[in-house]
């Protein structure tokens, strides 16, 4: 629904919400996006987030794919400097090179993708 926030069309503004109130049940991170502090979530994200966090998102995001074979994924090395992710390794097929490009892409945070990953031929 675009454009749907608490007070729009009717809806009563939720009593954890008032501007007046130190702490709300969102916690620092959604007060600080909502007070202006940072433009959007993904700002927010690179500011809460650092490189080791990111490269363990990274990771898990390979390892959730089920379009990669584990045997590449064993093989593919990932690591972050500065919000930006560098993906080396060899793998034995193309949508694995691909695939983990495009996850490392994915995970919020990161800036840019440095794919150096080999294919075995």
């Amino acid at each position: 629904m675009i454009g749907y926030r608490w007070g729009y069309w009717g809806y009563p503004t939720p009593p954890w919400i008032y501007p007046s109130s130190p702490v709300n049940l969102y916690g620092q991170p959604f007060n600080t996006y909502r007070e202006g502090t940072c433009a959007t979530y993904s700002a927010l994200d690179l500011r809460l987030l650092d490189d080791e966090e990111l490269r363990e998102n990274i990771i898990t995001s390979l390892y959730d794919d089920l379009h990669i074979p584990r045997l590449d994924k064993e093989k593919i090395t990932v690591e972050v400097q500065n919000k930006v992710a560098r993906l080396s390794g060899s793998v034995r097929y193309r949508q694995s090179k691909i695939g983990a490009y495009l996850n490392a892409l994915q995970v919020p945070g990161v800036i840019d993708v440095c794919n150096e990953i080999k294919l075995l031929t």
